[in-house]
């Protein structure tokens, strides 16, 4: 007792010094930890030297820095000396919630990295007196027997426990002693189990049903998948196709009056873009006159990709040059970005987009990720862009033959392409197909509730 202190965990590390043999947490579950983000962000600044180096969560919920913080107190196993072992009660937020790459998903990949993670309890609901939400039990270690080492124990013991003869708010379930043994059980032989009960017990049919895992089993890469922008490009109708190009000392000018608020908003639109904004007086004057002239000259005329559409500003820049006896100037990159923006219309038909150095433009709308699994990347050796290819070869280009693998993303720990993502999904580790009721089956139904309705609708008139 003269331990205890009171206080915030996250914010004053009030044991900074000590190491304990064992650890037992029931941490808030979705509690902002906002007014210790001072705190915790100076701890997470020093990296491995402070509680919170791995990873910050969203701000919503600090459950996984209460683990970082027991983490960080387990004694430390020296040659197979001392050690420390931690008990956590979480509800299912810690195991999968943030993508690859977030705080909580680095804070998984720290612990199952370092070997942390023993096992894994799913509790039943209705097991607390505040909440009847799925609660899960953590057991950490850092002195895992050789058996168990690069392994998890998963243990779905969510249809365990008994009805209670009276209710505590929301508690309706307790563990008897004999489910608690089953799962003591279970811990200790790790190894697969799938029991049931063969009638049901206290009120229910209990079942219990384990994994042993390797910690790589909850490993994926996020692999950035682009598709090609395709736009199609036209002046003619357009509000700036009625712009005039300002005299020196003059703003460009509108020469057409507006016909709608739209069109209005489009030619705000483009006088208020930065890009615009930004180009030099003269640049800006030469875009409108030769897109003036392109209109003048090619009405209603539809350019398909987007170096032809350049080519032809650059070549009616040229004619207003020529016209007006001056040396003909080279367009630059800032205004031709400014045409095609402004002028380009997606259109899944038109040919690929390039950006003026002639690459091509991802669109952003297309954009997806393929998550990769640790076990099919294994497959392929330790580099993981040759995996990540074979993977990309047969399940992605077949359905999109114009996409291509985003290597610009690459992982901050181990600079591969892909992000490094981390999540223990319970119901997907444990689900069992039940096949839906035959069509017989449920037409029979619907003829009996007919039969009833037609009887109740005689007594009714009757």
């Amino acid at each position: 007792p003269a331990n205890i202190r009171v206080g915030d965990t996250l914010a004053n590390d009030q044991h900074p010094n000590e190491r304990f043999d064992y650890q037992l947490s029931n941490p808030p579950y979705g509690v902002e930890w906002k007014t210790a983000q001072e705190a915790v962000d100076a701890e997470h600044d020093k990296g491995a030297l402070g509680r919170f180096g791995p990873g910050l969560p969203r701000i919503s919920d600090g459950q996984l820095l209460f683990m970082l913080n027991a983490v960080s107190k387990m004694r430390p196993s020296i040659n197979g000396d001392g050690g420390g072992r931690v008990g956590l009660v979480h509800n299912g937020s810690p195991l999968f919630t943030g993508d690859a790459g977030s705080g909580e998903s680095e804070i998984r990949r720290h612990v199952l990295d370092y070997d942390y993670v023993d096992a894994i309890v799913a509790l039943p609901t209705d097991m607390f007196y505040n909440t009847n939400i799925s609660t899960y039990l953590w057991f950490l270690s850092n002195r895992k027997p050789a058996e168990r080492r690069g392994k998890v124990l998963l243990i779905d013991a969510s249809q365990m426990g008994v009805l209670m003869k009276k209710n505590l708010g929301k508690k309706r379930f307790e563990l008897s002693q004999h489910c608690q043994d089953r799962i003591t059980q279970a811990y200790h032989d790790f190894e697969a189990v799938d029991w049931k009960d063969e009638a049901p017990t206290g009120g229910r049919r209990r079942a219990l049903n384990a994994k042993v895992l390797d910690a790589s089993h909850f490993f994926y890469r996020k692999v950035t998948i682009e598709r090609p922008l395709r736009m199609r490009f036209q002046i003619d109708g357009h509000p700036t196709a009625t712009l005039t190009a300002g005299t020196e000392g003059e703003p460009a000018s509108i020469g057409a009056t507006i016909r709608d608020v739209e069109q209005l908003h489009d030619l705000l639109t483009f006088f208020n873009d930065p890009a615009f904004k930004k180009l030099p007086k003269t640049d800006a004057d030469n875009l409108l006159a030769a897109l003036n002239r392109l209109q003048e000259a090619e009405p209603g005329r539809v350019w398909r990709d987007a170096d032809s559409f350049r080519q032809s500003i650059q070549a009616a820049d040229d004619e207003n040059s020529r016209a007006a006896g001056v040396k003909p100037s080279k367009f630059k990159a800032k205004q031709f970005e400014m045409a095609r923006k402004f002028f380009g219309v997606r259109d899944k038909k038109a040919d690929i987009t390039t950006n003026e150095k002639g690459d091509v433009i991802p669109d952003a709308d297309l954009r997806d990720a393929e998550y990769i699994p640790f076990s099919i990347l294994a497959q392929s050796g330790t580099d993981a862009m040759v995996g990540v290819k074979k993977y990309f070869d047969a399940e992605v280009k077949p359905h999109w033959p114009d996409a291509w693998i985003n290597e610009n993303v690459r992982d901050e720990s181990d600079a591969q392409v892909g992000l490094v993502g981390c999540e223990i999904n319970f119901n997907r580790e444990f689900y069992v197909y039940e096949a839906p009721r035959s069509r017989e089956e449920i037409r029979r139904d619907i003829e009996v509730m007919e039969k009833r309705f037609m009887e109740m609708l005689k007594e009714v008139v009757g």
